[in-house]
């Protein structure tokens, strides 16, 4: 389903997703929300906030936040964060209140590991389970926080943003030696490698800050790397300062999910009113429990005490929101010539077409007429020349843009121009764009781009060229092709525990998948030494992390290139009436461009993009 600016996180993908309403505790308004993302079959995030019933604890002790994310494959990462989350809480307002609020975090914490090695002891099948974590306790005018991982709390002051929290892994600590620079890091093979996490040791050593001093506007937020990974602190201060921190985390979630969604994702936002220091009666423990499908919401009830108290609020139990009606993806006729590439995008299908980018909604409410699809013309300048391929991009949160390459007339026999222009959806205009000189080939076969990083990737005329945008603005490096099929580039990882290439190409060559490094500059076979795809691809669409969709003329896949397993996608129950011509993928929903027998082209949906049935080994 599509990405709206402004749509409720349940909007934008089928995927089990949970968040507590803005709630407001007189001095504090805060939400939280997770989401499975778009590639994991599960939840192994887990959050709490804990709020003691007496005044005395309230007083010593405050309020607690905590985010894990779990590590350690089906079930287990599940259950060590729950662990841990739920362990924390209970120790962390039992120690004294002797005992100052960074030694009762680290004290918590601590305890939290010992429970998460107990239960893996226990449960043979659990062996090797993990979490990372982070905590917040906001106690008076003054707030602590403890970190185990690369989970992360930020503190936001004065349109400011500051990671509080260390992250635990090897770049990072690289970073704080000196031995590499941010941006090195930013990139680094290693990126995920984490150097703590509670649950496999019997010591774990946790980073305590503050106490810091608690100010009026200050948000606080708390998150795992499935949201801290995609979405940049300047980002991340721009919705937070912006919106309430309901819709702030509803946006944020959608960001990460709009940029692959590759991991579980949760952020907690505490947004401090003012009188911090002012007591409140009893509110309770809000515990959220894992993987439901629904929606969970909180609801908070006024009650009068007596007049001169001020009001406070109950937690309510939790209740089923009444969801929207579905929306319904269906076939439509779309008036294209001769469509050179597709993309789903900002909500909308974008067909790139001879003169124009056609633009349309492929979803619409119940019992809305299909002329109402909100389809447009977006004309295509001149500099573009004859158009080859789009692609859809997003830098911030409010600017997305369509890139489109072409290829220009030029005198020059030896040499093509290849252009490379963005067109800016928020702003409706078109940017100056650049040009690349090619070699003269083979311009009949497919084209494909990808822009990343400052450089782009793009195929054409039976090479695969890697040029940068930034300076140089030239060809880097070329790669003579077999038979090249289109192509585009993300983060690839080959298992859950190690990054082990930087952003890439993945692009087919004779029926094969290959990796292009982006660090190293060499091309490498995902599946070495075996037999070449046989099924003739026309166009290919990533899903989310080393996930793929696949298809040929009259067949679709999914390809898992992490697990390196196939899966076909049913045909649509009424048939395709034609030719799959290109694809795009929307949420879970795998939209088919097909030309019909009669030479009019439709707009096919498929449902489930991820395929049914028993996966097959793809390097045979």
């Amino acid at each position: 389903m599509g990405y709206k600016d402004d749509a409720p996180t349940k909007d934008i993908a089928d995927a089990p997703t949970k968040d507590i309403p803005n709630a407001m505790i007189s001095d504090i308004t805060f939400a939280s929300l997770t989401d499975v993302g778009l590639v994991r079959d599960h939840n192994e995030d887990y959050y709490g906030f804990f709020e003691p019933d007496g005044e005395g604890l309230l007083t010593t002790k405050g309020r607690l936040f905590v985010v894990a994310d779990g590590m350690g494959g089906h079930a287990a990462g599940e259950v060590a964060s729950q662990i841990a989350v739920k362990t924390i809480g209970k120790i962390y307002f039992s120690v004294g209140a002797n005992v100052d609020i960074a030694e009762a975090l680290r004290t918590s914490i601590e305890a939290a590991n010992g429970e998460i090695i107990d239960e893996a002891r226990k449960n043979p099948e659990k062996e090797g389970m993990g979490t990372t974590v982070s905590a917040l306790s906001l106690v008076g005018n003054s707030a602590v926080v403890a970190n185990v991982g690369d989970s992360r709390t930020y503190h936001i002051r004065d349109n400011d943003i500051t990671q509080i929290s260390h992250d635990h892994s090897w770049v990072m600590e690289q970073v704080r030696a000196g031995e590499l620079t941010p941006e090195q890091a930013e990139n680094h093979p290693y990126g995920n490698v984490i150097t703590r996490n509670l649950g496999s040791k019997t010591t774990v050593e946790v980073d305590t800050f503050g106490p810091i001093d608690v100010m009026a506007d200050d948000i606080f937020l708390l998150m795992s790397d499935g949201l801290s990974g995609l979405v940049k602190d300047d980002e991340l201060l721009a919705l937070a300062t912006s919106f309430p921190p309901k819709k702030a985390a509803e946006k944020m979630v959608a960001l990460a999910k709009k940029r692959g969604g590759h991991d579980n994702i949760t952020i907690q936002i505490v947004k401090i009113n003012g009188a911090v220091d002012k007591m409140v009666g009893k509110t309770g423990v809000i515990r959220v429990r894992k993987r439901p499908l629904n929606i969970v919401a909180v609801a908070l009830a006024l009650l009068t005490v007596v007049l001169v108290v001020a009001a406070v609020f109950l937690l309510s139990k939790l209740k089923t929101p009444i969801e929207p009606p579905d929306a319904v993806p269906s076939v439509f006729d779309v008036n294209v010539v001769n469509p050179v590439g597709m993309v789903f995008g900002d909500g909308m299908l974008h067909i790139l077409d001879v003169e124009s980018i056609v633009t349309c909604d492929p979803i619409l409410p119940p019992n809305t007429e299909t002329s109402k699809r909100n389809v447009n013309k977006i004309p295509l300048p001149e500099k573009i020349g004859k158009p080859l391929a789009i692609m859809y991009a997003e830098t911030l949160p409010t600017v997305t843009t369509l890139e489109v390459m072409g290829i220009l007339e030029n005198e020059d026999k030896r040499k093509d121009t290849i252009s490379f222009s963005t067109y800016n959806l928020d702003k409706s205009e078109w940017s100056d764009g650049a040009t690349f000189k090619v070699p003269v080939g083979k311009r009949e076969t497919p084209s494909a781009m990808m822009s990343l990083d400052n450089n782009i990737y793009f195929i054409f005329s039976g090479r695969l060229f890697w040029a940068s945008t930034v300076g140089k603005s030239k060809i880097e490096e070329e790669w003579e092709l077999k038979d090249p099929a289109v192509g585009f580039a993300f983060p690839f990882y080959e298992n859950d525990s190690k990054f082990v290439s930087p952003p890439g190409f993945i692009y087919m060559d004779g029926g094969r998948f290959n990796l292009l490094h982006a660090g190293e500059r060499v091309s490498r076979e995902i599946c070495p030494d075996s037999e070449p795809f046989s099924v003739k691809i026309v166009d290919t669409k990533m899903i989310g992390e080393g996930d793929l969709s696949i298809a040929s003329t009259d067949e679709m896949y999914r390809v898992d290139l992490i697990k390196k397993e196939i899966y076909k996608v049913p045909a649509p129950p009424d048939g395709l009436n034609g030719n799959i011509v290109k694809i795009a993928i929307g949420g879970d929903v795998l939209y088919l461009l097909v030309k019909g027998d009669d030479g009019q082209y439709k707009i096919v949906p498929v449902g489930d993009v991820h395929g049914v049935g028993a996966a097959e080994p793809l390097c045979k």
